[in-house]
């Protein structure tokens, strides 16, 4: 197997969203080709590339503008600040601001079925809550189209004459409604007999007939119904022992522009696939053969007039991809090639999905990454535990995995309890138990990692982003004797601070929050206790951390304070920081710096 620089991998470009357009010639997305997230468009019939924007931000293409070649809306924020705002990129490559309110962040719903303007969300008014706003291209009209003062989410039918909403009364507990905005009229959509029910809003059908709605109700796992307006019917059209069309938060159920079929996911065992359904007779269409094998579709773009719809895929072992499915012609293609082509495919690692037993009893299902050629010694491993709470580590390519599995180093990705995907027993299994039971989870994964014959027991770390980074320093503080090291990517040290801290365009989250970690408010002690600042005297172990300076969600000083705290210790501690990255590292340059610098502390400590 050949070693690889982290330049190499790296060098696989990215694609993180895409557009089609009308008449399915063209597609319009982000990528990172060059150092950064920037706009290009690809004519399909001819092969030719065009870069379209040349910036030092984060660009996600929003809509191709009808009858234009290439000028499109676009969102984007100021260095990670996540207060995106919405451009307009002219064919002439001059690029305007739609939304320049100051302090405020919008959010790209919609274009006009004619093309006259678009939908976007908008908290200029109410920092706290979305509001829907339309803005008309012909003469820069901006009006408010639904004001929101509650509802967590908010999608308005096509005719305008309705708007469906959601309202978070807990974490598990989400009531969805149907507003009518000629007379105000409000209809809760689903009847929960006094149970705790999640429910989510997809959008409408293209008549405004019916709503999609994910929901809960009827077990562990969301399915898909359909609520007919005119009937006052719920139905359930698609049920299986997965999640269906949840996302990471998006709603994902698109209706086709011929309004035949309805695009959503699943989300089967961490792998997120592709489902088309013909609506007329409500059964799943037969792409298994022609689609890649591959287990994650994302970013679904359909184009108006052609049948074709476009996607971005991978797995553990493929970077991203976009590919075309055309309904009509029934047939698939792959129209970018992402590898960077001095990589042997054979030498990435595909993940193998597992479980392993909790001390509890309890099935914690995991991610396995074994590095290639390692049978007959004893290697380091990792514990990686994915952002949230209540995210899910998912089989899609990641290039950090990657260059530490070709340094040698296995990988156990834990979707410990309180993780999506898994039914809503598991996802409330850490319930306000969070920097406990979920901590428990990954101690044990450790001792999952002991039984397999090609793990060093006495040399495995643990590494974690966001929500896996205070796990990270909540292993390193309270089961001090675990684990050899941790890194720290941008996690949570002092939760009475970060949850009084919440960004207002959170809206309704905050509380949520306070409901499933803790009230900062009412429950102080409980909260210091689980915040690993308090606890910095335990944590003995090497520890690194990693910080974006303009991070909206985790705040630069929670990780100044834990890395002063434990330095102050005398423990080894690393810190690096990127000026100009948020909740994430998106420039390329700072990925590869962050991911050398966390290869090289791994080395040294095991």
């Amino acid at each position: 197997m050949k070693k690889y620089t982290i330049e190499e991998l790296m060098k696989n470009t990215s694609f993180d969203s895409v557009i089609i357009s009308d008449d399915g010639k063209d597609i319009i997305y982000s990528s990172d080709k060059d150092g950064y997230q920037n706009a290009y468009t690809l004519n399909l019939s001819t092969g030719e590339e065009k870069q379209l924007t040349n910036l030092k931000e984060t660009v996600m293409v929003n809509a191709i503008l009808p009858g234009k070649a290439d000028s499109f809306l676009f969102s984007m924020d100021q260095g990670g600040n996540e207060l995106t705002h919405i451009y307009m990129r002219n064919d002439d490559g001059s690029i305007k601001d739609l939304t320049p309110q100051e302090n405020s962040k919008m959010n790209f719903y919609r274009m006009d079925e004619n093309g006259e303007g678009f939908l976007y969300y908008s908290n200029q008014r109410n920092k706290r809550f979305f509001d829907i706003r339309h803005f008309n291209f012909k003469n820069d009209e901006d009006i408010l189209v639904f004001e929101n003062n509650e509802y967590d989410n908010a999608v308005v039918s096509h005719d305008l004459r309705y708007t469906a909403v959601s309202k978070s009364n807990n974490d598990n507990d989400k009531d969805v409604f149907l507003i009518d905005n000629r007379n105000g009229e409000i209809k809760n959509l689903i009847d929960k007999n006094g149970k705790e029910i999640a429910s989510f809003i997809s959008g409408f059908s293209k008549d405004s007939k019916k709503i999609y709605i994910q929901s809960d109700k009827d077990g562990e796992f969301l399915d898909l119904m359909e609520y007919d307006i005119e009937k006052d019917s719920l139905n359930k059209i698609y049920s299986t022992n997965w999640d269906v069309g949840f996302v990471y938060s998006i709603p994902s159920a698109f209706e086709t522009a011929d309004r035949k079929h309805l695009i959503f996911y699943v989300n089967e065992n961490a792998s997120m696939m592709l489902k088309v359904m013909n609506l007329t007779d409500k059964k799943i269409l037969n792409f298994n053969s022609k689609l890649p094998s591959v287990s994650y579709y994302t970013n679904i773009s359909i184009s108006k007039n052609s049948g074709k719809i476009a996607f971005i895929t991978s797995d553990s072992a493929s970077p991203t991809n976009i590919c075309i499915l055309d309904i009509e012609e029934d047939r698939f293609e792959i129209v970018t090639n992402s590898l960077n082509p001095s990589i042997d495919k054979k030498d990435l690692v595909s993940c193998e999905k597992i479980s392993y037993t909790a001390i509890d009893g309890n099935k914690i299902p995991a991610l396995l990454y074994k590095p290639h050629e390692c049978d007959g010694e004893k290697i380091p491993a990792l514990v990686y535990v994915h952002g949230g709470p209540g995210g899910q580590s998912v089989d899609e390519y990641n290039a950090q995995f990657q260059y530490i599995l070709n340094n040698k180093v296995a990988v156990l990705a834990v979707n410990n309890r309180g993780s999506s995907g898994y039914g809503k027993s598991f996802y409330k299994g850490a319930y306000h138990m969070h920097g406990e039971a979920d901590l428990q989870d990954c101690v044990d994964a450790v001792e999952y990692l002991k039984s397999l014959d090609y793990v060093n027991p006495e040399k495995t770390g643990i590494i974690g982003a966001s929500y896996g980074g205070y796990m990270v320093l909540a292993a390193l503080a309270f089961k001090p004797e675990t684990f050899k090291f941790g890194i720290d990517v941008f996690g949570v040290s002092n939760w009475l601070r970060t949850l009084s801290e919440i960004p207002p365009w959170w809206g309704n989250a905050r509380e949520v929050l306070f409901d499933k970690i803790g009230n900062p408010e009412t429950e102080p002690e409980y909260l210091r206790k689980i915040s690993p600042l308090f606890h910095a005297d335990k944590i003995t172990k090497p520890l690194m951390v990693l910080q974006g300076s303009n991070d909206p969600r985790v705040l630069k000083i929670e990780s100044d304070e834990i890395v002063q705290k434990v330095s102050e210790k005398g423990i080894t501690v690393e810190y690096v920081v990127f000026e100009d990255e948020g909740h994430g590292f998106r420039k390329v340059k700072n990925q590869i710096a962050a991911n050398k610098k966390i290869v090289e502390f791994i080395n040294n400590h095991l």
